[in-house]
């Protein structure tokens, strides 16, 4: 199939300039360089003026594209004619292209109607599209016999909904600039410094915009993080998924870009190039998800026995707030209060603490349900983890991951309208840093896991500190540095307690690793340090002498606990200790309201 890949390769790459081209034409205004069609100024050879040989220079690129489509067409029908998964697809991009000719005639000869540039780029996407997947399907042979696990039918059809809305995403930006709405939401990510703003007609194009963008990253990030939970084996689907997620968050900025820079050509232009760049990603990766199996009949979890799959309403409400694992964010905002408490030298608002608390609820509680995605499989191995909603069989796994990007992404939305923009963007920030870098790669991979994966759990103090002051200053950094210390001992001793659990699941934790005689070392160590930096919040914030005496004492015991634990090896002092660890946090930051 040589001639074929290679063929359909080069046809791809050339739609893909063509557009980049026809990207160049909008931004610069050359859209009607060339006024008649399909001469220009009546002549073949044009006059040498720059928007002339700009519009002209995309007219002979469609010119080359079309041969090649046409080329791809002819060996399509003539070597592959049984390989449908080849021929169809050639066939339906040589007549999207003779609409997209006629479009083109229209766009020039009607003066750039808005909606028939709009009806251009869509016959373009969807003619790269139908090459791309000649490209791929050169590659992989078309649709592939074999089962499909219950994963791989869930990430199929999340795969293809998200496409088909990145699809609908590059079209809404395209009537953005046709209706000349590029402008209309000054700021970003706020749209003329609110979340939900109000105006005319462009500002609620622009508007519309913005909020699908934010959805379909959403699903690009839930499209990710199925393929590389459950498709790590397979690495086409994990590359075209990591380029997707990649070139979207730069997409994003780019996106941005036009609004920092006035609308630069060289931005706008490399708007359009980066969004096409995604789409071809997101088609790649719905073609793969459609023609390979994507696991075996072994590979699907075991069926919900009878009586679990039938659930009334309080017990699913009962699952869905289980997979929040309530207790810990009830822990995360045990620090977010007291911080708000030392951004203000006194007592906030109530209202400023509820509208926090709930956002930052939102946010951990989302964290958490896409954690039990991924490690739905540690967990049905573990003892400690085995009556989790999705062990046992009481949620579905892909509405566990919706369910937990949609609470983060309400969350988010309620801290920027209700707080800030900073306390917003921290609490997503630990969102996507405690699923992608602690969930999917830190746990499986290094026994450091929880000593780095821990910022994500150091970040609540930063999202209070942040509600009240719109900054994140040095004092903000010590609270944040706590908890990032207090992490690793209070996680460790826990690890001691199941370590064959963990050894039982594969997770590299540092007892499963390094040994029980290594870890309570490392938990002494920890603990020494975590009281050392509790000391510098005294010296830098202004803290007084009730959290001074509460520090030394608390950290005292802490101490005390941690040498115990490290000269017993009975496994009920490392409970002892992580009982003792959650009390010392709670106890520790009360000090601080109280102080």
């Amino acid at each position: 199939m040589t001639t074929i890949r290679r063929l359909s390769l080069a046809t791809a790459a050339a739609m893909y300039v063509l557009i980049v081209i026809g990207g160049v034409v909008r931004v610069t205004g050359s859209g009607l360089g060339c006024p008649d069609w399909p001469m220009c100024h009546g002549q073949v050879i044009p006059p040498f003026e720059r928007e002339v040989l700009i519009e002209y220079t995309h007219r002979l690129a469609a010119s080359v594209v079309g041969l090649l489509v046409l080329a791809t067409l002819v060996v399509a029908w003539l070597r592959y004619r049984q390989q449908r998964s080849i021929l169809w697809p050639a066939t339906a991009a040589s007549v999207l292209l003779v609409f997209q000719v006629i479009l083109g005639g229209i766009t020039v000869l009607q003066e750039l109607p808005p909606e028939i540039v709009t009806a251009h780029l869509a016959t373009a996407l969807a003619t790269i599209a139908m090459v791309t997947l000649v490209v791929v399907s050169s590659f992989t042979g078309g649709r592939q016999e074999g089962a499909r696990s219950r994963a791989g039918r869930a990430f199929m059809r999340f795969t293809l909904f998200t496409a088909a809305a990145t699809y609908v995403v590059m079209l809404s930006g395209s009537l953005v600039v046709g209706e000349g709405a590029s402008l209309a939401c000054q700021g970003w990510p706020l749209c003329n410094g609110s979340i939900i703003p109000s105006g005319d007609a462009a500002v609620h194009i622009h508007f519309t915009h913005r909020a699908l963008v934010a959805l379909v990253g959403l699903a690009v990030l839930g499209v990710f993080v199925m393929a590389w939970r459950d498709f790590r084996g397979n690495p086409p689907i994990v590359k075209a998924a990591s380029a997707a997620l990649l070139l979207y968050a730069v997409q994003v900025v780019v996106g941005a870009g036009n609004i920092w820079s006035d609308l630069s050509q060289v931005v706008a232009a490399a708007h359009l190039a980066v969004g096409t760049a995604v789409w071809l990603a997101m088609v790649v990766l719905a073609v793969l998800a459609y023609q390979l199996p994507l696991g075996e009949p072994e590979a699907e979890e075991p069926e919900a026995p009878a009586g679990e799959s039938r659930r009334g309403l309080r017990d699913t409400i009962r699952a869905y707030v289980a997979l929040s694992k309530p207790r810990i964010i009830f822990l995360l905002l045990v620090t977010t209060v007291p911080a708000m408490v030392l951004a203000q030298e006194g007592m906030p608002s109530p209202w400023l603490i509820l509208a926090t608390l709930i956002g930052g609820t939102l946010a951990a509680g989302g964290a958490h349900a896409v954690n039990c995605y991924v490690d739905r499989d540690i967990d049905r191995v573990m003892s400690r983890t085995q009556r989790r909603p999705l062990p046992r069989h009481e949620v579905p796994p892909e509405r566990a991951l919706i369910f937990g990007l949609t609470l983060g992404w309400i969350g988010f939305l309620e801290l920027a309208a209700l707080v800030n923009v900073l306390s917003a963007m921290l609490a997503l920030s630990a969102l996507v840093f405690y699923v992608l870098v602690y969930s999917l790669w830190l746990k499986r991979t290094t026994p450091q896991n929880i000593v780095i994966g821990g910022a994500a759990g150091a970040i609540p103090p930063l999202v209070g500190w942040a509600a009240v002051t719109n900054s994140v200053g040095l004092p903000a950094l010590i609270l944040f540095a706590i908890i990032f210390m207090w992490t690793p001992p209070h996680f460790w001793a826990l690890a001691l307690r199941f370590q064959e659990d963990y050894r039982r699941a594969g997770v590299p934790m540092l007892p499963v690793v390094k040994g029980a005689d290594e870890t309570r070392r490392e938990i002494l160590v920890y603990t020494a340090l975590l009281v050392g930096v509790t000391l510098l919040l005294f010296a830098v914030s202004g803290a007084g002498y009730v959290y001074l005496l509460s520090a030394l004492l608390l950290g005292g015991l802490f101490l005390a606990r941690a040498y115990r634990l490290w000269r017993d090896p009975e496994r009920q002092s490392a409970m002892k200790l992580f009982h003792f660890s959650i009390t010392y946090l709670a106890l520790l930051f009360a000090a601080m309201v109280a102080d």
